[in-house]
């Protein structure tokens, strides 16, 4: 997937446009390449090359930012839910289960956890 953040922006800090691709709950290749200026040819070339789908790619982003969002004391104020849902997910439970498997923490105990 480094080839892809790459291409495609990386996780952090995000340009508005990969940032709003990201977020669409439908996001097809083609209006996500052209968010980032590159190709729908050359994101999928990117895609085969790291042995990943769009799909999966798209999903560990959201991931990575509600991860971010959840220890930003500027989100502090909302909830995990809220957060999910702003990043493109459209099921809470999906969210939690998927957050935990990657993280190995669920969101609430990331959340939680002391940060140095």
């Amino acid at each position: 997937m480094a080839q892809v953040s790459q291409a495609m922006g990386s996780p952090l800090p995000a340009s508005r446009a990969s940032a709003s691709a990201i977020r669409a709950a439908a996001t097809p290749v083609p209006r996500a390449a052209a968010a980032t200026g590159i190709s729908s040819r050359y994101a999928s070339d990117l895609m085969a090359a790291d042995q990943t789908s769009f799909r999966s790619y798209v999903q560990a982003q959201r991931l990575e930012r509600c991860k971010r969002d959840l220890t930003d004391p500027a989100h502090q104020a909302r909830h995990i839910g809220e957060i999910a849902f702003a990043w493109g997910f459209n099921d809470l439970a999906h969210f939690s289960r998927i957050f935990k498997q990657r993280f190995g923490v669920s969101p609430r105990e990331w959340r939680e956890q002391p940060r140095q």
